[in-house]
């Protein structure tokens, strides 16, 4: 029914428009909401009966810490509940438990981009980086430092010293000088870190310690975006995780990546980076990698960045600029 403030009333229109929404669909256009619920269940599926972790990608490697903590990262930032019957084992072991079990072997053969990511998923679970796996992770990732600031190779860029920043910020510690003075001394002249994930990553950094942006990244990272309204890492269409990584560096830095300004108009409809990376999922609701199948990385970037923005209080601020006003909504 419809009510124009006359009373409610039998209507066709309102009808058609209503069989979308009790299917769990959005009319007219995909909603980030729906989308993340459904990638909320894809891990859900893609999480191992026996160890209680995740898979890093979908085609190869099995069961790690890497992927383990990224999917810890993304389902608590969608604010899923792992301490919850559903997501424990047989054995009744928690995402948390399996992550400590898997981080000293995935640890072992790296240096501090690889502590870092443990350490943000032991943080955003609630977790003691400080005494986890059997060792103090601050103090093992910080020992990776070299006499340069460098917590991590950037032979192929800076990516996984952010990464390694990222674990110390997130769980609330001092992050070193010296990593942060390193960071500002690896931007090239156009603003930016290089490629879209290393420049996301690094954009993520610096909002999450207040320090300001070189003053033309942002007009880099608007003029690299896609007429399509993603960013790419590899060929030219858009990657859901390059495309995940900006949009996280720009909501790190209070901008809202969804907005008209960072949108673009494609086939005639204005269009932005979320409602790009949300046409690639799948009927599963899982998100695809190289191989276009169920790909674990892809799901849980494409989650991160679809949570942006939270219950939707962001979008209605933007929607208050044009003055449409939407009544409070509780997820």
């Amino acid at each position: 029914q419809a009510d124009f403030g006359s009373g409610p009333f039998d209507d066709f229109f309102t009808t058609v428009q209503a069989i979308p929404a009790v299917a769990g669909k959005s009319f007219p256009l995909a909603g980030r909401g729906v989308a993340a619920s459904q990638a909320i269940s894809c891990l859900e599926g893609l999480q191992d009966s026996v160890t209680g972790g995740w898979e890093e990608f979908g085609s190869f490697g099995g069961v790690n810490a890497a992927g383990t903590s990224r999917a810890i990262q993304a389902l608590t930032k969608a604010g899923v509940n792992l301490d919850d019957l559903h997501w424990k084992t047989i054995t009744q072991t928690t995402p948390i438990q399996a992550l400590e079990s898997l981080a000293p072997t995935y640890m072992a053969g790296g240096r501090g981009g690889r502590v870092g990511n443990v350490m943000q998923g032991v943080a955003l679970a609630g977790g003691d980086v400080t005494s986890f796996g059997g060792g103090n992770l601050y103090i093992t990732n910080t020992n990776f430092m070299s006499p340069t600031g460098a917590l991590d190779s950037t032979a192929f860029g800076t990516f996984a010293h952010s990464e390694a920043m990222l674990g110390i910020i997130e769980a609330g510690l001092a992050v070193p000088t010296p990593t942060i003075a390193f960071l500002q001394g690896q931007v090239i002249t156009n603003g930016t870190w290089g490629g879209p994930d290393s420049t996301g990553l690094a954009m993520q950094v610096f909002g999450r310690i207040s320090q300001t942006l070189p003053t033309n990244t942002i007009t880099s990272v608007k003029s690299s975006q896609l007429a399509a309204g993603g960013w790419t890492g590899f060929g030219t269409s858009a990657s859901i995780n390059s495309t995940a990584e900006i949009a996280q560096g720009l909501w790190a830095n209070d901008i809202y990546p969804y907005s008209p300004e960072w949108s673009q108009v494609v086939s005639g409809t204005v269009t932005n980076s979320a409602e790009i990376v949300m046409a690639t999922q799948l009927s599963d609701g899982c998100f695809p990698g190289f191989s276009g199948s169920a790909d674990p990385y892809s799901t849980t970037d494409a989650l991160i960045m679809l949570m942006l923005g939270g219950n939707g209080d962001v979008v209605a601020k933007q929607l208050e600029t044009y003055g449409i006003y939407l009544p409070v909504l509780n997820r």
